[in-house]
């Protein structure tokens, strides 16, 4: 894609690498404090362009500015015979602090029958299924230049920087009862399920329109059962879900309102 329209897109990968590891960390309902990153790369010429490391740190040190976290240094690398020459390892770890310390819902024990389950969408495929989306680009005729319904090609659809929920959980604490919180990332909504209840079930009866790039991954798909497939790998437009009792769940999406639309 950079030879294609001459941006770099690690702006939008070192965004969405932070994001992915302060999403985790909000599942703990953490205010994050510090974020450390790991860069590796199987050769010192991929930190040799500047350009490139010039958006990554720009992208990286965006994230943390929109959390209120600050960045805690980390390590550049070079891994030679153990990271693949062309490529490169984003990584990193974040420290955050929960309070109080007996408010955590990690685990779905606070969990009750009748909660309801609150959506907050995506900004597209964020960081998962993406060796899926890139064995379709390998597919196609034109490759990643392919138009989607919105006029988007295919690649650019694929670099949208994922969103951040962080804000969006510490602005809800203590507005409202948060019995629970999942990432919706890899196994996509089956990450609904990981709490530890077997005494419970949970109804989905309204999800969000997923964005035109699910619509032509689905079209594409190499699989028989499409849209099972695609909820059980793709966010589908739903990047966060938060569970709350019924009564919550008003103030919830008036508090999102203006900063994250959330579906319930």
């Amino acid at each position: 894609m950079r030879r294609v329209t001459g941006r770099t897109y690690y702006d939008a990968m070192g965004y969405s690498t932070v994001a992915t590891i302060l999403n985790d960390l909000a599942t703990s309902t953490a205010c994050p404090l510090t974020v450390n990153a790991f860069w590796a790369s199987g050769r010192s010429a991929w930190f040799a362009d500047e350009e490139k490391q010039r958006d990554l740190a720009k992208g990286w040190a965006d994230a943390c500015l929109d959390t209120g976290a600050r960045w805690g240094g980390g390590e550049s690398q070079t891994l030679f015979g153990q990271v693949n020459a062309k490529t490169a390892v984003l990584a990193g770890s974040a420290t955050g602090i929960i309070h109080p310390k007996d408010d955590y819902p990690g685990d779905g024990h606070m969990l009750e029958d009748g909660d309801c389950i609150l959506l907050a969408p995506s900004t597209g495929i964020h960081d998962n299924g993406l060796t899926l989306s890139r064995q379709i680009a390998r597919s196609l005729p034109q490759g990643y230049r392919t138009k989607l319904s919105d006029g988007m090609m295919y690649g650019e659809a694929l670099l949208v920087a994922s969103r951040q929920y962080s804000p969006l959980v510490q602005e809800l604490l203590g507005k409202v009862d948060i019995h629970y919180l999942a990432h919706i990332t890899g196994h996509g909504w089956r990450k609904l399920m990981r709490a530890q209840r077997n005494d419970l079930r949970y109804i989905i009866d309204q999800v969000p329109q997923p964005q035109p790039v699910f619509d032509f991954i689905e079209r594409h798909y190499p699989q028989t059962e499409t849209l099972l497939e695609m909820y059980s790998t793709f966010n589908m437009g739903a990047g966060y879900a938060l569970f709350m009792p019924e009564s919550d769940a008003q103030t919830a999406s008036e508090i999102a309102e203006g900063t994250q639309v959330i579906h319930s």
